[in-house]
């Protein structure tokens, strides 16, 4: 296997100032490694003040040293938009707390280990990206909550709490309606501030055993071990 024509490769991507990188759906922008192989390259890491568009791109077999193919950190925001993330080391998009602004939609995160991993304080919401092949869709941080944060994805997929989630007095935790939020055995959400669920008929909100196939589809990846 080879690297696509006018595809650019890179070990890392750091940005600081602002990436624009708006592609189309005929000219998508590719970022890759030399070699197709997870993990070959580093990322794309915004941080700081650091800002970026990324549309119509695809973004593959990233995931060295920061274990993420987009990495956004610090304060500046992130548009990432009818863009595919695959075979990444790690997660395909990785945000913490602390952005501007932050906009997901009409993405494919494919073949990754987490499609997305949402920070403890980071908000998620986009119901128009779709998930395949990775070992879960999206993966949510463990911690306390300290501010407001959203959470909201299509309730064909799942949203996966990696512990105990603690929403401390004063902040606020809203799902989205038709969100399906998924628990491992033992964990929690502890409620000391606000949690706003409010589903509808048409989109309620569940609430459930991660080994739970009837919601969100197969979240632990055992096929009809588990229903």
């Amino acid at each position: 296997t080879g690297v696509p024509t006018g595809a650019i490769t890179i070990e890392e991507l750091i940005v600081r100032g602002t990436l624009r990188a708006v592609g189309t759906p005929d000219a998508p922008i590719i970022f890759t490694g030399t070699v197709e192989i997870p993990g070959w390259w580093r990322a794309i890491n915004i941080q700081n003040e650091g800002s970026a568009i990324l549309e119509w791109c695809e973004i593959s077999f990233g995931g060295a040293t920061h274990g993420a193919g987009v990495l956004k950190t610090g304060t500046g925001g992130l548009r990432l938009a009818n863009s595919t993330i695959r075979r990444t080391n790690g997660d395909g998009l990785r945000v913490v707390a602390g952005y501007s602004s932050f906009e997901s939609l009409g993405n494919r995160f494919l073949y990754n280990n987490n499609g997305v991993r949402v920070g403890i304080n980071a908000s998620f919401f986009d119901r128009t990206s779709t998930f395949a092949g990775n070992n879960v869709d999206v993966h949510l941080d463990n911690g306390a909550i300290n501010a407001a944060v959203k959470w909201g994805a299509s309730s064909e997929y799942s949203m996966v709490l990696a512990g105990d989630v603690t929403v401390s007095p004063g902040a606020l935790l809203e799902i989205a309606p038709g969100t399906v939020l998924k628990f491992r055995q033992g964990n929690r959400l502890l409620i000391n501030g606000l949690l706003e669920a409010i589903g509808s008929e048409d989109a309620p909100i569940y609430f459930t055993d991660w080994r739970d196939d009837t919601a969100g589809g197969d979240a632990n990846r055992d096929g009809a071990e588990t229903m």
